[in-house]
């Protein structure tokens, strides 16, 4: 959030190429709220699992980044 309001940014871009199997639970309802109470957006990047893609798309974002949109 420090660094987003440094940069004067709108959205934070949340990154988790091979960072975890199941990437929405990096996702927790703490840094969710952390984000929006800063004023800030929230964009996912990029996730093509049919599975995940229906876990995040409940989630509280303004995006998700995705090589097969049509899954979404």
């Amino acid at each position: 959030v420090a660094l987003a309001h440094a940069v004067k940014a709108d959205y934070v871009h949340l990154c988790w190429e091979n960072r975890a199997p199941a990437p929405h639970e990096l996702l927790t309802p703490e840094l969710l709220t952390a984000i929006h109470t800063a004023g800030l957006g929230i964009i996912l990047w990029h996730e093509e699992r049919e599975s995940e893609l229906a876990v995040l798309s409940k989630m509280d974002v303004e995006g998700i980044c995705s090589n097969m949109p049509e899954l979404l």
